[in-house]
């Protein structure tokens, strides 16, 4: 992986392990609520700590449903 600002598809693909088509479509989405919120883009291209955001966010939900799963099946939760 390169260690430019902006991070193009195969990046993104290879930084989150989905498919570079998938990967255009999370750029197109971040690029979207980047403009919504003032930003400049580059179509393309997104940010390299947007795609970290996603990734950390990304993992934190699968870590919590694992918790969950776990804890559903020791009877924790109902």
């Amino acid at each position: 992986m390169k260690s430019n600002y902006m991070m193009d598809a195969e990046d993104v693909a290879n930084e989150l392990g989905i498919s570079k088509g998938h990967a255009y479509k999370v750029i197109r989405q971040l690029n979207e609520e980047l403009e919504k919120s003032g930003f400049i883009i580059v179509a393309g291209k997104v940010p390299r700590a947007e795609v970290l955001r996603l990734s950390n966010s990304a993992h934190s939900i699968r870590r919590e449903n694992r918790c969950r799963h776990i804890r559903m099946k020791k009877g924790i939760l109902g």
